[in-house]
C-alpha cells in the first residue's frame, strides 16, 4: 500500500503514475503471479503423484507383474527411488525426515527462497510508490502454501482422497511447510518495516525515521493487522515441536486447534485490504477444513450407528489395557481408528493401532475391533484406572479407520515383521491376515519371521492366546516366531509359570516349543541382512514399529535401503524387490490404502479376537482341542472355511474392481481440467484479441468447426436433444461405461457364496465413480462453475444425462446380483432351486434390500425431473427433488458399506460437495442480505406481469440471474430471476430490477399482492448466478427476444449503450428483435427505451418489434411506430422508439442479413426465448460457422452465440 508522508515528501504520484512507474520493475498489480505459480507447481506434483499411485495400484493388480521381471532398468531406479524413501539421516539423537520427503522440502524451500530473493528490486524509491516488491513477493508465496498445508494436517482431505497417502505419512510436509511458511512470513514482514524507516533516515535521523514508521503504522490496516496471524504462526511452530506434544497430546492438540482457527481468522481479515486474489486461497484452506470436518463427523455418526458404542475393558499385565468394541466397520491390517470417551474427555479424541482383524463375512455388522492401550497418562490413565476398579465398560465414539497398506504384503513370498514392546499392536494383525490367506492358499507368502521385542516375559499375556491358536494351522510351520526378552531371566520366568501351572488345570502359559526365545537385544541391522539372504531371488516384505526413541526403527529402515542400493546393483544374492514399512508405537500408521483388501476372510476361532464365545460352542471347541494333534490339522483347516470365501486363485478376482471407477474418475476429473485450460484460454485471447490473430488459420478454422458443434442442436419431434458437443460427450461416456462394464469377461462367477458377480461388481465401481460428478454438476453452487467460469445452467444437461447414465449403469450392476444366485440354484436342481437360492440370497444380503431401494429412488428422480413433471409445479419439483436425492444419498452409505471396496471416498467426495454447496450458498446470501432481509417493491405491470424492484448492495453482471427467498410467502423455498437491470456505477447501492409472469405458485402470489396494493415484501437475494456474455468484444451485436427472453436482453443493451457512451467497447451496431403477442407487452421496457433514446449512441441502436398476435399493429415491416400514444391503453409518448411489424420474424433472414452486415469483423450474438425460437436461430448460428471455417468472405471473422431459454 502506497503511504505519502506528508509534509516530507513533496510529490505524492497518483494511482496511474504508481502503476507506469512499476510496469517494469514486479509491479504489485501483477504481483499475483509469485502465488500462482507457487500453487501450479505443487498441482504439477500432486497429479505426478497421482499418476505414480495409480502405476503402483495397477502394478499390484496382476500378480504377474510380481513374479516376471528381474534386475531391468526401470527396477533399479525403483530400487534406488525405495531407498530414498526408507533411508533417513540422524544428527545427535534428533532424526530428520526420510531421505526423499527432505529432499523434496529441501528443493521446494530453496527454490522459492531463491526466486524471492534472486528477483529486483527489493524496495521501491519511496513508499508513496508502493509496497516493497521483496515483502509482496514473500508475502504472496506463504499465503499459496497456507491451503497445501491446511490440506495435508487434516484427517480426511483432499491429497489423501486422490493420492491414497495418509495423513500420517503427510504430516512431516505439514509441519516443514509450517515453518517455511513462517520463515516467509517473516520475509514478508521485515521490509515492510525497513522500508519506511531507511525512508525517513533519508529525510533525517532516527527520530523521523521513527516517525515515517509511526505513520506507516498507522495509516496502513494491514501493517497491524498482520501480526496477530504472525505471532499465532509463531506459537503454532513452537508448540507443535516433539517436546511440547510429549509433555501433554491433549494439551497440544486442544490449544493447536484454536490457534489454527486463531491465525485463519486473522489472515482472513489480513489479506483483505493487502494482497489482491489472496482471499481465494484462504477461502480454499476454509473449504479444506470444512471437508475434513464434516467427512469426519459423518463418518463417525455412520461407524456407530448414531449412538454411543459400549467399549469392554480388560486390565492386563504391564500397565496394558485392553478394549474390544462391537462395530459394522470393516478395516485392514495395521489400520488405526481415534476413539473419543464422552464421559472422560468429550472434545479429544485419541489414536490406537487395530490388533484384531474383522470377521470373515463381509456383511456382518459384528466385527470385534480390539485394542491394546498402555496407561502413560490424560486417556490412556484413566482408562486403566478405571479397569482396576472394576469397571468392565466405557461409552465411546469411533473415527476411522486410517492408514494402512498401499502396497498389499500378500503378493510378496517372504514378510519379516519386526516388533518392539506394544508395536505388536500392528504387527499380530498382519500376522493374523497372512495366516489365514496362507491357510486358504489366497497369498504368494510362503514364509513369515515374527521377531518381537519385550521388557518381561509377563507381556507374553497380552497374545498367548492368539499365538497358541495359530500354532494349530497347517501353515503356522512356515513361520518363525522370535521373542527377544531384554528385562527379564528367560529360564526363571518359564519355570515359574511351569510350576504355578502345575497346581491348576490350566495349560501352560509360555511354550518353550512355540516360541523361539532370545536373551537381550536384537541385532536389528542383522536380522534384515538375514531375511534378504533367505529371500534371495524373492520378494520381501519388512514392517517394523518400535518405540519412536531410540534407533529401533531407524536400524531396520537404514538396513533396508542399503539392501535397496544392492539390489539397483544388481546383487543376486538379494531379493528381487523389498518392500519396507515404518510405524512407531506413537504414529499408528503411514500409508492409508487405496487398495481396501476385499481379502478371503474365513471365519477362524473366536479366541484369535481374544473375545468370549457362547457356553455351547466352548464346550465344543474344548472338546475338539482335547481331541487335536498337532500332526494331525487337515481336519482342523478345513474346519475353519466357510462358504463365504470368495477369490479363487483360479477365479476372477473383485479385489482390484475398484481400478474401474477410480480410472473413470480420473478420466472426469482430467477433462474437467481440460476444460479449465480452454476457458483460461478463451479468457486470455478475448483480453488480447491481437494474440487471436496471429493464430494460425487451421486453428481458427478448428475453432469454428468447435463452435458449431457447440450451437448445432438435433430436434426430433417435439424432444430436443443437447446441443451436438455435448451430445457427442454423454454419448461417449455412455459408450466407454458400457462397453468396459459388458465388455469385460467373465460377467458370472462360479458362486455366488464365494464370489459376487464381476459384472455386477464392475458396474458398481464404475456408478459410484459418477456419482460426485453428478451431485456437482447439479449444485448452483459449485467448485466446476467457479474454476471453469461455465453457469451451473449451462452444467444442467450433463447433470440431467448423468443422471440418466447412472440409473443405466446401476441397472447394469443389480441385474447379475439377481441372477447370479439364481443361476447358481439353476445349474443343480432348475428351477424350483433357482428361486429358493434367489430367496436365500435376499434373505441374507442386505444389500439386496437397499440396492432395491436405491434403484427405486434413481428412477423415480429420473422420472420426475422430466420437463412434463417440471411443468405441472416448479415449486413441488424442486421440494420433492432435494428430499429424494437426500434419500438417496443416505441409502447409498448402508449399500456401500456392505458391497463396494473404496466406494466411501466416492461418498465423502459428494457429501463434502454438497455441503460445499450449501455452505457456500448460505454464506454468499448472508453476505448478499448483510444479515437482514431486503424488500421487494412490487408494480403491478399488463399480461399478468409484476416487477420487482430491490436496493441492495450486490454487484452483478448482465445477463445473470438471482434466486429470491419470500419468508412469508414460502420461506422454503427460492426462485431464479433473471435481472432486467445493470449496476450502479456511482453508487454503492443498486437496484436489482425483476420481471415475474404470473403463471402458479409463487408468481403468482406476489402478482395478486401487486394488484392488491401491497407494494413491499420481505426477501432473501441470493447470488447472481450465470455466466457473463462478453459482448463488449464485438463490432456488431444481435439481440434476439422472444417473449419475456427481453430479460435477458435487456440488461445486454444497457451495458452496451452504456460502455459505448464512455467508447469502452468496440461496439459499433446493436439492433435488437423482439417477438411479443401484444403490443401492450412494450410497456414492460417503455421507460428504459425512452432514456436511451436520449443517448448518443442510439444513433447506433436499431430495435424492431414483431407482433404475433395483435391486429391492430402496423402492416408492413418497413413502417415506424409514430403514434403509439394513440392506443388509450399505453401511456406510450409520440417517438420513433421501434420498428414494429406484423407476424412472426424470419429469423433465418435476421441471422443472414447480420452475417452480411458483418462481413469480415466481428458479431456477438444473444438468443432468448422459448426452446423452438432458440433452436432455429443457433442451428443457422451453427451453419454460419461452418461457412466460417471454410473461410467465406461474405461473412464474419469471428462469431460468438449465446442461448437461453424463457417461456414466451
Amino acid at each position: 500500500m502506497a503511504v505519502c508522508v506528508k509534509p516530507f515528501v513533496s510529490h505524492c504520484p497518483s494511482g496511474d503514475e504508481r502503476k507506469e512507474y512499476t510496469a517494469n520493475s514486479d509491479s504489485w498489480y501483477d504481483a499475483p503471479k509469485w502465488a500462482l505459480a507457487v500453487a501450479m507447481c505443487f498441482t504439477a506434483i500432486l497429479i505426478v503423484v497421482m499418476i505414480i499411485q495409480v502405476i503402483k495400484y495397477i502394478s499390484f493388480s496382476s500378480r504377474r507383474v510380481m513374479k516376471g521381471g528381474s534386475f531391468g532398468l526401470f527396477n533399479r531406479i525403483a530400487a534406488i527411488s525405495r531407498a530414498m524413501h526408507y533411508h533417513r539421516f540422524k544428527i545427535r539423537g534428533y532424526f530428520l525426515p526420510y531421505t526423499f520427503p527432505l529432499m523434496l522440502i529441501t528443493f521446494m524451500f530453496v527454490w522459492t527462497t531463491i526466486w524471492t530473493f534472486a528477483s529486483f528490486p527489493y524496495y521501491r524509491p519511496g513508499m508513496e510508490y508502493g509496497s516493497p516488491p521483496l515483502g509482496v513477493r514473500a508475502g504472496y508465496i506463504a499465503t499459496a502454501l497456507v491451503p497445501l498445508v491446511f490440506a495435508i494436517g487434516v484427517r480426511v482431505n483432499p491429497v489423501s482422497f486422490l493420492t491414497g497417502i495418509s495423513h500420517e505419512r503427510l504430516q512431516v510436509y505439514h509441519q516443514y511447510g509450517a515453518r517455511i511458511i513462517l520463515f516467509f512470513s517473516v520475509v514478508h514482514t521485515i521490509p515492510f518495516i525497513v522500508g519506511p524507516y531507511q525512508q525517513g533516515l533519508e529525510y533525517g535521523g532516527r527520530e523521523t525515521a521513527r516517525y515515517f514508521l509511526q505513520y506507516y503504522y498507522d495509516q496502513t490496516e494491514q501493517f497491524w493487522n498482520g501480526i496477530p496471524p504472525l505471532v499465532a504462526l509463531v506459537w503454532i511452530v513452537i508448540s507443535s515441536m516433539g517436546y511440547f506434544r510429549k509433555f501433554s497430546y491433549e494439551f497440544f492438540v486442544i490449544q493447536h486447534v484454536l490457534s489454527v482457527l486463531f491465525f485463519l481468522v486473522w489472515m482472513l481479515i489480513h489479506v483483505k485490504v493487502s494482497l489482491l486474489d489472496a482471499w481465494y486461497y484462504m477461502f480454499v484452506s476454509v473449504g479444506t477444513m470444512i471437508w475434513s470436518w464434516f467427512g469426519r463427523v459423518l463418518w463417525t455418526l455412520w461407524a456407530n450407528e448414531f449412538k454411543f458404542n459400549q467399549a469392554t475393558i480388560e486390565p492386563l499385565s504391564e500397565d496394558v489395557t485392553r478394549l474390544r468394541i462391537i462395530t459394522p466397520v470393516r478395516w485392514t491390517p495395521a489400520q488405526n481408528i481415534y476413539i473419543r470417551f464422552p464421559t472422560m474427555m468429550v472434545f479429544q479424541s485419541h489414536p490406537f493401532t487395530i490388533t484384531s482383524i474383522p470377521s470373515l463375512d463381509e456383511h456382518s455388522n459384528h466385527n470385534i475391533m480390539q485394542l491394546l492401550i498402555r496407561g502413560k497418562g490424560g486417556v490412556t490413565r484413566r482408562l486403566r484406572n478405571k479397569a482396576l476398579s472394576g469397571i468392565t465398560s466405557v461409552p465411546c465414539l469411533i473415527d476411522g479407520p486410517y492408514g494402512g497398506f498401499l502396497v498389499p504384503l500378500d503378493k510378496y513370498t517372504h514378510v519379516t515383521l519386526i516388533a518392539g514392546g506394544t508395536g505388536i499392536n500392528a504387527s499380530i494383525a498382519i500376522l493374523l491376515d497372512l495366516m489365514r490367506k496362507m491357510e486358504r492358499g489366497e497369498t504368494l507368502v510362503q514364509h513369515i519371521d515374527f521377531v518381537w521385542t519385550l521388557r518381561s516375559m509377563q507381556s507374553l499375556e497380552w497374545f498367548n492366546d492368539t499365538f497358541h491358536t495359530l500354532s494349530t494351522y497347517n501353515t503356522f510351520s512356515n513361520v518363525n516366531l522370535v521373542v527377544y526378552v531384554t528385562g527379564s531371566n528367560i529360564a526363571e520366568a518359564v519355570a515359574v509359570e511351569k510350576s504355578e501351572s502345575a497346581h491348576s488345570n490350566e495349560s501352560l502359559v509360555y511354550d518353550e516349543k512355540l516360541y523361539n526365545f532370545t536373551k537381550g537385544r536384537p541385532d536389528l541391522r542383522q536380522v534384515v541382512k538375514n531375511a534378504a539372504h533367505a529371500a534371495q531371488g524373492l520378494d520381501l516384505a519388512v514392517v517394523v514399529c518400535g518405540p519412536p526413541r531410540g534407533n529401533f526403527n531407524y536400524d531396520v529402515m537404514n538396513e533396508c535401503a542399503a539392501t535397496e542400493l544392492k539390489i539397483a546393483r544388481g546383487d543376486k544374492l538379494l531379493p528381487r524387490r523389498l518392500f519396507a514399512h515404518s510405524e512407531s508405537t506413537e504414529c499408528h500408521s503411514w500409508l492409508h490404502s487405496r487398495l481396501h483388501y476385499d481379502v478371503n476372510r474365513s471365519r477362524l476361532p473366536e479366541k484369535i479376537w481374544n473375545v468370549p464365545v457362547p457356553r455351547e460352542e466352548a464346550e465344543s471347541e474344548n472338546e475338539n482341542e482335547n481331541g487335536r494333534e498337532r500332526g494331525n490339522t487337515a481336519q482342523t483347516a478345513s474346519s475353519l472355511i466357510t462358504p463365504m470365501a470368495i477369490n479363487k486363485q483360479g477365479g476372477s478376482s473383485d479385489l482390484y474392481q475398484p481400478i474401474y471407477g477410480l480410472v473413470v474418475g480420473l478420466a472426469l476429473l482430467g477433462l474437467v481440467l481440460f476444460v479449465i485450460a480452454l476457458q483460461q484460454t478463451k479468457y486470455y485471447l478475448a483480453k488480447h484479441p491481437q494474440r487471436k490473430k496471429q493464430l494460425p488459420s487451421f486453428v481458427r478454422q478448428i475453432a469454428a468447426l468447435c463452435r458449431a458443434g457447440k450451437y448445432h442442436q438435433i430436434k426430433i419431434g417435439d424432444w430436443y436433444l443437447p446441443h451436438t458437443i455435448p451430445l457427442i460427450g454423454i454419448i461417449s461416456l455412455f459408450i466407454l461405461l458400457a462397453a468396459w462394464s459388458l465388455g469385460t469377461l467373465p460377467y458370472y462367477s462360479h458362486d455366488f457364496n464365494t464370489e459376487k458377480s464381476p459384472l455386477a461388481t464392475r458396474a458398481g465401481s464404475l456408478a459410484m465413480a459418477l456419482v460426485p460428478f453428478i451431485f456437482t454438476l447439479g449444485s448452483r453452487f459449485n467448485p466446476i462453475s467457479l474454476a471453469t467460469g461455465i453457469s451451473h445452467e449451462k452444467l444442467q444437461t450433463y447433470h440431467q444425462y448423468g443422471s440418466r447414465l447412472l440409473l443405466f449403469i446401476s441397472v447394469v450392476h443389480g441385474v447379475p446380483m439377481l441372477l447370479q444366485p439364481y443361476f447358481d440354484g439353476y445349474r443343480t436342481g432348475g428351477d424350483a432351486a433357482g428361486r429358493t437360492a434367489l430367496q436365500n440370497a435376499w434373505d441374507n444380503n442386505a444389500h439386496f434390500e437397499s440396492g432395491t431401494v436405491l434403484i427405486v429412488f434413481l428412477v423415480w428422480i429420473n422420472i420426475s425431473s422430466m420437463r412434463v413433471f417440471r411443468r405441472i409445479s416448479y415449486e413441488f419439483f424442486v421440494f420433492q427433488h432435494v428430499v429424494t436425492t437426500i434419500a438417496f444419498l443416505a441409502n447409498m452409505f448402508p449399500h456401500v458399506n456392505v458391497t463396494y471396496m473404496d466406494a466411501w471416498n466416492y461418498l465423502f467426495a459428494t457429501v463434502a460437495l454438497v455441503l460445499y454447496s450449501w455452505f457456500g450458498r448460505l454464506a454468499l446470501t448472508i453476505y448478499s442480505n448483510k444479515l437482514s432481509t431486503a424488500h421487494a417493491q412490487l408494480e403491478n405491470l399488463t399480461e399478468g406481469m409484476t416487477r420487482l424492484s430491490i436496493k441492495t448492495k450486490i454487484r452483478w453482471k448482465p445477463g445473470q440471474h438471482i434466486y429470491i427467498r419470500f419468508p412469508f410467502l414460502k420461506p422454503l423455498q427460492s426462485h431464479p430471476f433473471t435481472i432486467t437491470s445493470i449496476p450502479s456505477t456511482d453508487s454503492e447501492h443498486s437496484v436489482i430490477q425483476l420481471l415475474a409472469r404470473a403463471k402458479g405458485g409463487m408468481t403468482k402470489e406476489l402478482h395478486e399482492r401487486a394488484q392488491q396494493g401491497r407494494t413491499y415484501i420481505p426477501c432473501f437475494v441470493d447470488g447472481a448466478y450465470g455466466g457473463s456474455i462478453p459482448l463488449d468484444g464485438y463490432t456488431n451485436v444481435l439481440l434476439l427476444s422472444g417473449g419475456t427472453g427481453i430479460t435477458c436482453n435487456m440488461p445486454l443493451l444497457l451495458d452496451l449503450m452504456q460502455r459505448m457512451e464512455k467508447g469502452k467497447t468496440v461496439c459499433q451496431h446493436i439492433d435488437l428483435v423482439w417477438s411479443v403477442r401484444s403490443k401492450k407487452s412494450l410497456e414492460w421496457f417503455d421507460a428504459t427505451f425512452r432514456s436511451l433514446s436520449r443517448l448518443a449512441s442510439w444513433e447506433n441502436v436499431r430495435v424492431r418489434v414483431f407482433l404475433t398476435g395483435d391486429k391492430s399493429a402496423p402492416p408492413t415491416s418497413s413502417s415506424i411506430a409514430t403514434s403509439i400514444a394513440s392506443d388509450s391503453s399505453s401511456n406510450f409518448t409520440e417517438k420513433k422508439l421501434y420498428e414494429m411489424v406484423t407476424g412472426r420474424p424470419d429469423l433465418e433472414a435476421l441471422l443472414n442479413e447480420a452475417a452480411r452486415q458483418s462481413a469480415g469483423t466481428t458479431l456477438g450474438l444473444s438468443v432468448c426465448g422459448p426452446k423452438l425460437f432458440n433452436w432455429e436461430v443457433m442451428n443457422r448460428v451453427s451453419d454460419i460457422e461452418v461457412g466460417i471455417s471454410m473461410k467465406d468472405s461474405c461473412l464474419p471473422s469471428t462469431l460468438y452465440a449465446h442461448s437461453e431459454n424463457f417461456a414466451s
